[in-house]
Parts: structure tokens; C-alpha cells; sequence
């Protein structure tokens, strides 16, 4: 496994690889960036000179030469079909040459237009055109890239998803079913996609070379991209052969990895409190106490590092953030942010800084149905661990799992979310759909919830369903959501951030206000250059406190959404703007 990774490293690095590539990229990047430079800074007679034709030919040959042989050297494609099937039998996506020469065919328009592109900035002395050449080689580089991305996408799900694979194999097993038995559930529900893909290409090869399921385990631990989920294959396959106790490894797995998510989450807590909060301070606090110092408040910085580094901050909060399970529509949280940005721009030329609080209101509006959905995966998850304890204790009564289901459905001390997912699980089992596959029918964004009904269902299906084994499953459960907890907490020092920071806006504002009145007469007032302070201010408390609400909410629940709790926000971003206009 240690020499695939290094031959990985190496493709990615070499010149026979992709490395080739960083080079191409990197060099046309600063030949765009000398032609727009030099755009830019001459007239076009001088630009039409022999010499600097000459130069800017070549600049067009070199940044059409990689996309011109990818789209018209026939051995490109040939070469490039190699790659996508290497690619894609690791990353299990499917491989279509039709989809490959159409994605390349876009580099025949994109190359002769690029060029007119460039010749037309040249004779109009225009350096946006410029940046047209670049389009091909941008092009070229995502169609190469693109198994790439994808194979690095899956072997994150693969580790995020392996913990909850393991509690179900451990689960499996405890009953007497296994992995096939278990394999085939997770294939027809995909409760774990990437997971699911993996157990689909095991269960290819062993039907397609007609070889034993264990031999088909090992042969996928080589071709995983995932270390972890290979060393998880390879350990279970040999305790199968070797007829080793199964279930007691599998729980030292499991245990493995606790730690290292409890390891993860430690660093993610560190993270967020030194590494975001420094960023946020720096952005926020900062600036603006460096312009006051300097006496250039009305610089164009005082604008450009809160709105450029807002997105960048909330970026970096959801890529250092252990990624959760649930399954909240994109579009619900993409168009909410899109009508914010689009609202406080064009507000802003009116209301300058009551812009921003006008978009994030719309924005809070908007993302009612994203914020229900990640309440309802809150209470879901509350609840999942009570519906686990009130089965334990119905089974030792003699009561099937459906039949405490039943009972459940009516406990008053459930949410009434909680208890309607439930009776519509109940709906379904009793239409004929198996208890596995009930979750592809009820239309939750929960993760746990389905993951409990998943895991019940296996329980019943395969005909053993002993209270300890549902005991032990709560107690797993319950860990990993105590590990979850720790990342909550941290949100709570944005929290307190965002006062803090509006606390020393208002702090800057009124200092200043008692120089200007003390300069005032001796005209020192332009040359410190305080004049506009409020617009800049005012600006800069609605967008602090606008992306320490959403990095707080990133924390706590996992995605970038507006919150009702935000509203409370929003009023003191108000009352802050408010005030500094008094001054």
C-alpha cells in the first residue's frame, strides 16, 4: 500500500505524470499576467512594433499548445481514455469516451476564439481581453484534472463514512448475518454512497470472475484509494480465511477509530479557537485599528479586506470542520446567499452600510427551509438515542422491533417530528417495503435517524435482535455524538467575538470623532484623512458580525446557512450602525 502511495505522489509530481502540467499552468499564468501588465502600461503603436508582435505570437502559440494537442493529436485522446479508466476504476465512477470527446471538443471553439481574444486586446489596448488566452489552457486543465478531483472526493467520503460502515459490520456480525448480507442492504438503500460504490465493485468482480467474496475484498483493498478502508479490507478478509473471532477485532477498529476521530476533533477545537479566531480578529479588529492609526480610515483597504476576506474566513471555518452526515439541500443554502450578495450590492450605492443588514435580512428569509431542515436533523438526533433505549427495553418484553416502533410512535416525550418520520416508516413496513429500505422513502435530511431505522432494520431482518446488541449500538452512538459535541461548543467564542469586535468599531468611532473635533480648527482633519469615518465603520460592523454569525453557525451544525438566531445579530448590527451615525 506504501509503494502505491508513492507512486501516486510521484505521478502527481513527475514530469511523466501531472507535473508536466503544474508547469504548463504555472507558466502561462505569468505570461497572462506580463501581456496584461504590458497592455496596460503601452499605446497600441507600440504594441504593433515588429519586435513585440513577435513576442506576443509566441505567447499565443504557448498558450494554445497544450489544449491544440489535447484537441486535435489523436494519440491525446487515446492517452487520456487510459487515464480516465485508471482513474475510474479506483474512484468507481463510470467512464463514458463519448462524454471525453465532448468535453475536448469545447477546446476547438475555445482556442480560436481565445486567440481573436488576444489579438483584439492587442490593437485595442484592451487588458481584460488579454486574459482570454488563458481560457484554453484553463479548459484543458480541468478535463485532465478531472479524475483526479474525483478520486480525492471520494476517498474523503470513504474515510468519513468507514466509522459508520464499521458500527454496522459490527452490528451485522453480532447477528449472525455478514458482510454480503449487510453489503447488499447498503447497496439498495445507499445509507453510505461512497461506501456503497465500493461494496458495488466487490460484488461486480466476485459475480464477473466468478472468485470467492474474499478474494474480491483483498483485490478491492489495492484499488481503493482509501488507506484506511484498504487495511479495514484486507484485516476483515484474512479473519474471514483464517476463521479468526471476528467481532472482537472489529470492535478494536472501531475503538481505532474513536481515537482518531476524538484526535480530530481536539485539532479541529484548537483550530477554530486560535487559527479562525486570529484570522477573524485580523480581518475585523485589526484593520481598522491600523487605518485609525495611520489616519486612513477612508482608504479603499478599509473596504476591500472585510468584503474579500468575509467569504474566505467562512471558507475556511467549513474546510478545517469535520464534515457531518446529513443531507441538507444545496440549493436551499446557495440561492439564501446569492440574494444576500446580490441585495447589499446593489443596496449599497443607497444605504451604504444598512445595505448589508437589508441583504442579510432577505438572506434569513430565504433560508428558512435550510434552517428547518437542519432543526429537524437536530431533534431527529436528540431523539434517535431515546427511540434506541425505548426498543432495548420493549424487546426484553417479548415485543418485535416493528411492533416497538408502533409503540413508540405514540411517547409523547418525542418531538412530533420524530414521531410522524417514525410513523411513516411504519406506513411503508406495513405496505411491504422491507425496514432497510424504508429510509429511501422517507424524506429526512437525518442522518442518524435513518442510520437507526437502518440499523434496526438489519436487526429484524436477519432475525436476531438481541436487546444487548441494541444497547451496545446506543452506547456507540451516543460516544460519537459526545465527540460531535466538543465542536458545538466552540462557537460560542464567535459569539462573544462579534461583541467584542463591535465594542471597539464603536471604540475607534468615537475616538476619533474627539480628534476631528479637536483638529477641526486647525484644518488637520483632511490631512488625517478621518472624513468619511461612518460610511466605512458602518459598513464594516454588519459584515463582521454577518460572517461571525455564519462561521458560529458552521460550527455548531456543520453548514453554512442563515439562522433565525442570526435575527438577534442582525438587530445589534442595526443599533451599532445607528449609533455611529450619531457621532
Amino acid at each position: 500500500m506504501i509503494e502505491s502511495m508513492l507512486a501516486k505522489n510521484r505521478y502527481v509530481l513527475s514530469l511523466e505524470g501531472l507535473g508536466g502540467l503544474w508547469i504548463s499552468i504555472a507558466t502561462t499564468l505569468l505570461e497572462t499576467k506580463f501581456l496584461v501588465d504590458f497592455i496596460s502600461r503601452e499605446t497600441p503603436s507600440r504594441t504593433l512594433s515588429p519586435d513585440m508582435l513577435s513576442m506576443l505570437l509566441a505567447y499565443i502559440a504557448s498558450v494554445i499548445g497544450l489544449p491544440l494537442v489535447l484537441a486535435w493529436i489523436p494519440g491525446a485522446l487515446k492517452e487520456l481514455s487510459k487515464m480516465y479508466r485508471a482513474f475510474a476504476e479506483r474512484s468507481c465512477l463510470p467512464f463514458r469516451i463519448p462524454k471525453l470527446r465532448t468535453r475536448l471538443s469545447l477546446l476547438g471553439f475555445a482556442i480560436p476564439i481565445s486567440s481573436l481574444c488576444v489579438v483584439a486586446s492587442i490593437v485595442l489596448s484592451n487588458p481584460l481581453l488579454a486574459l482570454a488566452g488563458f481560457v484554453p489552457t484553463l479548459i484543458a486543465s480541468l478535463v485532465i484534472l478531472a479524475p483526479v478531483v474525483a478520486l480525492g472526493e471520494h476517498r474523503r467520503r470513504i474515510d468519513t463514512e468507514l466509522p459508520w460502515f464499521a458500527v454496522l459490520l459490527d452490528l451485522s456480525e453480532s447477528v449472525g448475518a455478514g458482510i454480503k448480507f449487510l453489503g447488499e442492504r447498503i447497496r439498495r438503500t445507499r445509507i453510505l454512497p461512497a461506501i456503497s460504490k465500493e461494496l458495488d465493485a466487490i460484488a461486480r468482480d466476485a459475480r464477473l470472475r466468478s472468485s470467492s467474496y474474499i478474494d474480491s475484498l483483498m483485490r478491492r483493498a489495492d484499488l481503493t484509494p482509501s488507506y484506511r478502508l484498504s487495511r479495514f479490507l484486507r484485516g476483515y478478509a484474512s479473519r474471514l480465511r483464517s476463521g479468526s473471532p471476528i467481532v472482537q477485532w472489529l470492535r478494536m477498529w472501531i475503538l481505532e477509530e474513536f481515537m482518531r476521530s476524538e484526535f480530530s476533533y481536539r485539532m479541529f477545537s484548537e483550530r477554530a479557537s486560535i487559527m479562525i479566531s486570529q484570522v477573524a480578529i485580523g480581518i475585523y479588529v485589526f484593520v481598522p485599528v491600523v487605518m485609525a492609526a495611520l489616519g486612513a480610515l477612508s482608504s479603499p483597504l478599509m473596504l476591500i479586506v472585510p468584503v474579500v476576506g468575509t467569504p474566505a474566513l467562512i471558507a475556511l471555518a467549513y474546510a478545517i470542520r469535520p464534515k457531518t452526515m446529513d443531507c441538507i439541500d444545496r440549493k436551499h443554502i446557495v440561492l439564501p446567499a446569492i440574494l444576500c450578495i446580490a441585495t447589499s450590492i446593489m443596496l449599497f450605492p443607497l444605504l451604504k452600510g444598512y445595505a448589508v443588514i437589508a441583504g442579510w435580512l432577505l438572506g434569513i428569509v430565504a433560508g428558512i427551509k435550510a434552517y428547518s431542515q437542519v432543526r429537524e436533523c437536530s431533534m431527529l438526533r436528540r431523539d434517535s438515542f431515546d427511540i434506541l433505549n425505548y426498543v432495548t427495553e420493549l424487546r426484553r418484553i417479548g415485543l418485535s422491533i416493528p411492533s416497538a416502533l408502533k409503540q413508540i410512535s405514540k411517547e409523547s416525550k418525542l418531538h412530533k417530528i420524530s414521531r410522524r418520520r417514525i410513523e411513516e416508516v411504519l406506513q411503508l413496513h406495513e405496505l411491504g417495503v422491507p425496514l432497510t429500505e424504508t429510509i429511501r422513502y422517507v424524506r429526512t435530511p437525518s442522518f442518524m435517524f435513518k442510520f437507526v431505522v437502518f440499523s434496526l432494520g438489519i436487526m429484524h431482518e436477519s432475525g436476531a435482535s438481541d436487546p444487548s446488541v441494541i444497547q451496545r449500538l446506543l452506547e456507540t452512538l451516543r460516544r460519537i455524538d459526545v465527540l460531535e459535541e466538543s465542536s458545538r461548543k466552540v462557537a460560542l467564542l464567535f459569539d462573544a467575538l462579534s461583541v467584542a469586535t463591535i465594542g471597539i468599531v464603536i471604540w475607534i468611532a468615537k475616538t476619533l470623532a474627539g480628534i476631528v473635533s479637536v483638529t477641526s480648527t486647525y484644518t488637520l482633519a483632511a490631512t488625517l484623512q478621518v472624513f468619511p469615518v461612518a460610511p466605512q465603520l458602518s459598513l464594516l460592523i454588519p459584515i463582521a458580525l454577518l460572517g461571525y454569525s455564519i462561521v458560529s453557525t458552521i460550527l455548531r451544525t456543520g453548514a453554512p446557512i442563515f439562522e433565525l438566531r442570526q435575527v438577534a445579530f442582525l438587530a445589534i448590527a442595526l443599533l451599532a450602525v445607528v449609533a455611529l451615525t450619531l457621532f
